[in-house]
């Protein structure tokens, strides 16, 4: 896998456990080519996406006092306009606010979550970017790596990892007559992925893969992945299968 010269590693739980990130700036990893490849992937497939995100966090400075972070929360707020602060709280032993600006223009909802936890006796800030649509010609749009390119640079967020995902929920058996897990493997045949290793249950697989030309991965269990896929499908009246991809993994509850 190609790296960067901006190599760095952090450790982060997301549910699954620790695991170790391997990043690089997004001028080493195209966030367009990622993004035309899951919408080549959702159109092949005739999907209606349901929603697509991009997420991006870092930690930030230390900060001394509730003032500390209101100002900080203040100073991100005006950094562009039309953005609004929507809450601050800092009632609890951990603070957090939340920033946000719709832009109709692309059809996408901006978030920006500060949050201020205890340490060392000071608090340390995260950022937390998230770029929300439900278009595929916004995912794809020209305009968008240099939007999120902008926000990064304006939020502090210039080494972080840059988690991309799209859903899709279908009134109809995706399916068809194929088993979950042979339909996991055409997926994953399409975008030539490989798999690296998967959780199955009855109506539900969840797969981690690895695609090399995405250069942002994880390392799990000794092996690199850069690509999580979950497939869900429930029975009864009115059959519906839901289908996430993420990487270099999902970030929200599948």
């Amino acid at each position: 896998m190609k790296m960067g010269m901006n190599l760095f590693v952090v450790v982060v739980l997301f549910g699954l456990g620790y695991v170790h990130f391997f990043a690089n700036s997004l001028g080493g990893h195209s966030l367009k080519a990622t993004a035309e490849d899951l919408v080549e992937l959702a159109g092949n497939q005739r999907w209606e996406i349901d929603e697509w995100q991009i997420l991006i966090r870092e930690e930030q400075e230390m900060i001394s006092d509730k003032e500390s972070f209101k100002q900080h929360v203040h100073m991100m707020s005006r950094i562009f306009d039309n953005w609004m602060v929507k809450s601050v709280d800092v009632t609890s032993s951990e603070w957090s606010a939340l920033i946000t600006n719709n832009n109709p223009s692309m059809d996408t909802k901006e978030t920006v979550k500060i949050f201020a936890y205890p340490e060392n006796g000071q608090y340390r800030v995260s950022h937390t970017y998230q770029l929300q649509g439900s278009s595929l010609h916004t995912l794809s749009s020209q305009q968008l790596e240099p939007l999120v390119q902008s926000r990064m640079n304006s939020f502090s967020l210039d080494q972080a990892t840059i988690f991309t995902q799209l859903k899709t929920s279908q009134n109809e058996n995706l399916l068809a007559n194929n088993d979950i897990s042979h339909f996991a493997d055409q997926l994953l045949e399409t975008l030539d992925a490989t798999q690296i290793e998967a959780l199955k249950e009855e109506h539900f697989l969840s797969v981690s893969a690895y695609l090399e030309d995405w250069e942002q991965a994880i390392e799990t269990n000794g092996e690199e992945m850069n690509i999580q896929l979950a497939i869900r499908q429930e029975q009864g009246l009115g059959s519906r299968t839901t289908v996430t991809i993420g990487t270099p993994i999902i970030t929200t509850e599948y």
